[in-house]
């Protein structure tokens, strides 16, 4: 009823297996009224449908020609949404017939992020299938390994990305981490052979710092690289003469964004960064700074105190003394230090420094 646009239902609470939240959940949870707006829906429909199932597949038809019309059809995810809404809806097998509907979607979806997306929602309905009346996974499967086949061509376009676009390719390939491991926890039969070449095929390429780091971490994690070989292109990136400090901390930004648990279990990363930044000097290490904090975004609260303790380890410094309350105002504190700076450099002329 809520499917085909009746304002008869509202759910509430329940199982979400598209996000795998409160699986362990036995009910649903719904809000329901009835009204004359729910008859007049459903005497609407009558002219198209006999039944609810009928008038399902009629709406869910509405839906996805609305998409192609709106200029959305090429829209991997919007047609999974519809799929999704459609097992919801306890259309079992008859929503399998949506599927090849689904199928032209992510055969011209255009967006790697879309059809990435698309293919996790898959994933998560197959593992939910009994649930949701999937009896025969056959065509989630072909649907599976045709969005499969979709992000294997799309991967080799990231080359061609402009600058502005890097983020959001560095962020689709976080989430084709994910779904590659959901793939192979739920024993999904795509081949993951063809993820391994075209990644190959991209690190041939000329990439931007941060998306060749996103790369470059994807291909260590999947054992296409060693770490040396990671280690070796991270000091050469830190190195280097960027004249922009951002492009310096591009490609460790794009490592974290992808594995960040590589920062403890790769040592050498803390060496890289370290050496680096050691041989700063204050300014150089002040324009370097907002970047390496954007860089190190993707960590959580818990992982940021980690690694400062790892850091001021390193440094002989305890745990105690990582924090401390000063009661003066940001600006205040910024203009101390230009002070500083100053008087520094006024000791430095006069000899005395």
């Amino acid at each position: 009823m809520a499917l085909i646009g009746t304002p008869f239902a509202d759910r509430t609470g329940g199982p979400d297996f598209r996000n795998e939240i409160a699986l362990d959940r036995l009910h649903e949870v719904w809000a329901v009224c009835w009204s004359p707006l729910v008859e007049a829906r459903l005497i609407e429909l009558s002219e198209a449908a006999d039944t609810l199932p009928e008038a399902l597949a009629y709406v869910l038809a509405e839906k996805i020609t609305a998409l192609i019309e709106q200029g959305k059809g090429r829209s991997a995810l919007a047609a999974i949404d519809l799929f999704a809404a459609a097992c919801r809806a306890g259309l079992g097998a008859e929503a399998e017939a949506i599927l090849g509907l689904v199928e032209e979607q992510v055969i011209e979806d255009p967006e790697l992020a879309s059809v990435i997306a698309a293919l996790a929602d898959l994933l998560l309905l197959r593992r939910g299938r009994e649930t949701l009346g999937l009896t025969d996974t056959a065509a989630l499967d072909r649907l599976a390994q045709t969005a499969w086949r979709r992000l294997v061509l799309l991967l080799p376009e990231l080359a061609d990305l402009g600058e502005d676009q890097v983020p959001g390719a560095v962020h689709a390939l976080a989430d084709l981490r994910g779904v590659v491991e959901l793939a192979r926890s739920s024993q999904a039969p795509v081949d993951f052979a063809l993820v391994d070449e075209a990644m190959a095929l991209l690190r041939q390429r000329e990439l931007d710092p941060m998306l060749d780091g996103a790369v470059t971490a994807f291909a260590l994690m999947g054992g296409q690289i060693a770490p040396a070989d990671l280690e070796s292109r991270l000091r050469g990136e830190l190195a280097s003469g960027y004249v922009d400090p951002r492009a310096r901390l591009a490609f460790i930004g794009g490592v974290i964004a992808i594995a960040r648990e590589l920062l403890w279990t790769l040592p050498a990363i803390l060496d890289a960064m370290d050496d680096v930044i050691a041989g700063l000097t204050e300014d150089e290490f002040t324009a370097l700074l907002p970047y390496l904090r954007l860089a190190l975004m993707p960590l959580d609260p818990r992982e940021v105190d980690r690694l400062a303790e790892d850091i001021a380890a390193r440094l002989g410094a305890g745990p105690g003394t990582l924090r401390g309350d000063v009661g003066i105002s940001e600006s205040e504190l910024a203009e101390n230090l230009r002070l500083d700076r100053a008087l520094a450099d006024v000791l430095a002329r006069d000899g005395v420094a």
